[in-house]
């Protein structure tokens, strides 16, 4: 027999036994002869391995029979005289009398009806007995449940099957037998018996466990279980006589729940059946009839279960599905989260549940509803005794959260600054956000693990990120995997170091590169049609791909002189320097990032990324548009310095103030906050107070600006600020000429990036979130702490010597730093922890140690190294936030020893 075979009847094995145990026992005898046929050394280890467990199984199974028959032979007996008594040959009485003793025999497995289960056996003698009892009884209970028998005989019937379906292997027989299923299906049907409905969807329900995927693909049994869920119609009386109950459609909305809780198969099992659920019509029409107010608060409850969970198991993969049922059902769940029945608390619970998960998954569509931000208020803020802790903690963070997305014309203030927040420092608002952040019931955190290689590792995060989905994003902890190391929480601090270290280099995407990738995307998966239909119009849009790309003409100027343009526009203008197209073809792309003055990243301008400036009316400045890779780049750096916010991390290099108010949304308007916004970054004339209270003449500049403004994508040209950009600028006019200025120079020419760049950062934070910052605070935690002397104080009042021994040399250690400078400190810092500057909260749960290096590293002086003496290397251990020090003598080998132990960086034991 061949190996492939082998293996086959192997894993058919199990199915065997759960199908038919006659078949099975036959399979059994087979690959026993067929075991013991082959010689053992044919196998590798792992098939003898596989040989050996299946022998095992195939004694124990044979055990467990021999066991049960045994056991059980008086009660085989005497089943097998019911089972003759319930054949269709006997009188009525007789079959419903043996089919009522074969229920009560099953009920020993019915763990549900079972007052008594718990304390039952339930070891391989049970399951074996649930096993036999199935298979000699199956042929008279599908008989017994046939439409054409009396309603009491088919309840007994179909009662004993739904005991029997407890176990396991009989659930999956039960709903492979075309029979019993087409018994059951015709039971379930409206207008059948209400005892009969209601055994066979309870049945149903229990099926659901084992077979979902099955249950719901069938087209029928999905129609049997949403019209068992459905109210109908008529007066109670005629409900009744169509079957129509109370605990039907409880048992109906069972089979709903239990589904969504046990599909199985790929990841996207369970989205899937959500996702067939949802779509059904008359699936979504049963389950809003069930949630109306007149409906029993017990069906209420249990559809809003099903909803939760159609809601849970879909989320990740179809978005679409939260969003409909925040839009849809809003006006229900919110009249169920707001009733103050005394008698509606499980039913409320239950509404609030369910407002919470949409305030996660939907957030926007809630938040624009005053009415879900109260509702959810009132219930973290109501009596005590009403709801749990738990669910008053999750309104909470569900009313924060909805809170944070609210755009209110009435709530004109940042988040921090409301009634809730203002009144909270920096260390409490931080709790609260990671408190958003960290996973529901104790679940573990999303883990993001992000693989870097030392000598690209800028490249190798950028890469990533813009191919991350953003489902994965949300308030992920971040593993390293490096080349160089294993993480251990120092490698992610290194990591976001070299990243911020890296903002300044990294570059935008160049017209031609864009329309490349734009071109790409067009065609991909293209295939011509027979017809030749969409080729004309796949060649139009290349064109004009083609056409955005392709660099402003020199004529331009002319070129619109005819048309039909409003005369308070100018031509746009080429850059000769920023990396824009040219006659020549395109140079180097402009970087998207530049310093300030005073060394904060600023995003570089508009016009420089975009390669022209814009056009200017009445009203001001029209920046070009940057193209859709820059903007990408810059979301895909959003998103690392989200996950550096989440995961605690510092960036080294702080952004500029200005940037980050754009960021949160919160720019500078008026002339005065611009000038200290300016004055914060540049020491430039145009911040200072002067400017508006001297007269131009003594200033030195009367007559000579006009309404332009030069960035360096405008070569020998200005960027025009208003309609006449000629225009003198005179005492008169000079607030509008700064306002205009600096508006342009610190908003608009870098708010397309700032949005691009926060929708990176919420794909981790969660939208709304960074509202409970400010733009100084944001500013500081991205950046942590320069080492200056206080700061140095600070480091060194949270450290600690690990090892007596080393007291000595940590003295020596602290006398060195104390000479050098910040930036050595800075040095010396990440050589340690990974992070080159301390966090930026407070250090009262941040530690460092000194220890002792009793067999370091010594390099010998050489006439290329230039050393004077030996220097020995101390090591470092950044996960654990440690350096270790050889047994310096004096500060000047300390001195050496780092110097060289810095060239190293230390990231061994990382």
């Amino acid at each position: 027999m061949a190996l492939s075979t082998w293996r086959d009847n192997l894993d058919g094995l199990d199915t065997d036994f759960e199908m038919d145990m006659e078949i099975a026992m036959e399979r059994m005898r087979d690959l026993q002869h067929m075991l013991h046929s082959r010689d053992s050394s044919a196998f590798s280890n792992p098939l003898r391995q596989h040989r050996q467990a299946t022998m095992r199984t195939i004694q124990d199974r044979q055990m467990r029979m021999n066991a049960v028959d045994d056991a059980d032979e008086p009660r085989r007996l005497i089943r097998a005289a019911l089972i003759e008594q319930a054949s269709s040959s006997q009188p009525e009485e007789t079959r419903e009398r043996a089919l009522r003793a074969l229920a009560d025999d099953a009920m020993q497995f019915d763990q549900h009806r079972n007052a008594d289960h718990s304390t039952h056996d339930i070891s391989d003698h049970y399951y074996a007995s649930a096993e036999h009892m199935w298979s000699e009884t199956k042929i008279v209970l599908t008989a017994g449940a046939a439409e054409a028998l009396p309603c009491a005989m088919r309840e007994l019937a179909l009662r004993a099957i739904g005991a029997l379906v407890f176990h396991r292997p009989n659930s999956i027989s039960i709903w492979a037998d075309s029979a019993v299923r087409r018994v059951l299906l015709a039971g379930a049907a409206v207008g059948q018996p209400e005892p009969v409905r209601f055994e066979c969807h309870r049945t149903l329900s229990l099926l659901a466990c084992e077979s979902a995927n099955s249950l719901f693909a069938d087209d029928i049994a999905r129609a049997k279980v949403i019209e068992g869920a459905t109210p109908g119609e008529g007066t109670p009386a005629e409900r009744a006589a169509a079957g129509i109950s109370e605990r039907v459609r409880n048992e109906a909305l069972d089979t709903f729940k239990n589904a969504l809780n046990n599909a199985r198969g790929s990841n996207g099992a369970a989205s899937g059946l959500a996702r067939l659920i949802w779509d059904d019509l008359s699936a979504r029409t049963a389950l809003l009839s069930c949630a109306a107010a007149t409906e029993p608060d017990r069906l209420r409850v249990q559809t809003l279960e099903v909803l939760k969970r159609i809601l849970r198991a879909s989320a990740s993969r179809y978005p679409d599905i939260a969003e409909a049922m925040a839009t849809g059902l809003k006006p229900i769940i919110l009249e169920i989260a707001t009733s103050t029945a005394a008698s509606a608390v499980n039913v409320r619970s239950a509404a609030l549940v369910l407002m919470c998960y949409l305030a996660e998954k939907a957030g926007p569509i809630l938040a624009a509803d005053g009415n879900a931000v109260a509702a959810l208020l009132a219930a973290a803020e109501g009596e005590q005794a009403v709801l749990s802790g738990e669910l008053r903690q999750r309104c909470a963070a569900a009313h924060e959260r909805l809170e944070a997305m609210a755009e209110e014309p009435n709530l004109t203030s940042p988040l921090r600054l409301r009634p809730r927040y203002s009144s909270l420092k920096l260390p409490d608002r931080l709790r609260k956000l990671r408190s958003r952040w960290a996973p529901r019931g104790g679940a573990p955190p999303r883990v993001l693990t992000i693989r870097v290689r030392a000598a690209s590792l800028f490249e190798d995060v950028l890469t990533q990120a813009r191919q991350w989905e953003a489902r994965h994003l949300a308030g992920a902890r971040v593993k390293v995997k490096y080349d160089q190391g294993t993480d251990a929480g120092g490698l992610s601090r290194h990591l976001f170091t070299e990243f911020g270290k890296g903002l300044e280099l990294v570059c935008g995407v160049t017209s031609t590169c864009d329309a490349l990738l734009r071109l790409q995307a067009l065609l991909k998966g293209w295939e011509p049609s027979a017809t030749g239909e969409d080729e004309q119009q796949r060649m139009l849009e290349a064109h004009a791909i083609l056409a955005e790309a392709s660099p402003p003409s020199a004529n331009a100027g002319d070129a619109n002189k005819d048309a039909d343009e409003p005369s308070a526009k100018r031509a746009r203008v080429c850059s000769e320097e920023s990396g824009a197209g040219s006659a020549h073809g395109e140079l180097s792309p402009p970087r998207l990032f530049k310093l300030t003055a005073m060394g904060s990243l600023v995003p570089t301008s508009a016009e420089t990324l975009a390669g022209h400036v814009g056009e200017a009316t009445d009203e001001g400045s029209i920046v070009p548009q940057c193209n859709a890779g820059t903007l990408g780049r810059y979301r895909a750096l959003g998103r690392v310095c989200g996950l550096a916010l989440v995961n605690e991390c510092t960036l080294g290099l702080p952004f500029a103030r200005y940037f980050l108010r754009c960021v949160l949304g919160e720019a500078p308007t008026t002339v005065e906050e611009l000038q200290e916004e300016l004055r914060h970054e540049d020491d430039s004339w145009l911040g200072r107070p002067e400017f508006l209270e001297q007269p131009l003449q003594q200033q030195g500049v009367d007559n000579i600006l006009t309404m332009t403004r030069t960035t360096s994508a405008s070569g020998n040209g200005k960027v025009p600020l208003a309609a006449n950009p000629e225009l003198r600028v005179t005492d008169l006019n000079k607030r509008l000429y700064l306002l205009r200025t600096l508006e342009h120079q610190l908003v608009l020419t870098i708010e397309q990036q700032a949005k691009a760049f926060r929708e990176g950062v919420e794909d981790v934070t969660g939208t709304g979130c960074l509202g409970l910052l400010s733009a100084q605070e944001l500013k500081t935690l991205w950046a942590g702490e320069e080492v200056n002397d206080s700061n140095l104080e600070k480091w060194k009042a949270a450290s600690r010597v690990a090892n007596p021994v080393a007291a000595p040399q940590a003295v020596l250690f602290w006398q060195w730093l104390a000479s050098v400078s910040p930036s050595k400190r800075a040095e010396v810092l990440q050589f340690g922890t990974g992070a080159s500057r301390l966090p930026a909260v407070d250090l009262s749960g941040w530690s460092f140690s000194l220890d002792r290096l009793e067999t370091p590293v010594t390099i010998v002086p050489t006439e290329a190294n230039g050393l004077p003496a030996p220097a020995m290397c101390a090591r470092s251990s950044t996960c654990a936030k440690t350096i270790y020090l050889p047994a310096y003598e004096d500060v000047e080998a300390l001195a050496r020893g780092m110097e060289c132990s810095l060239m190293d960086k230390g990231f061994g034991l990382a």
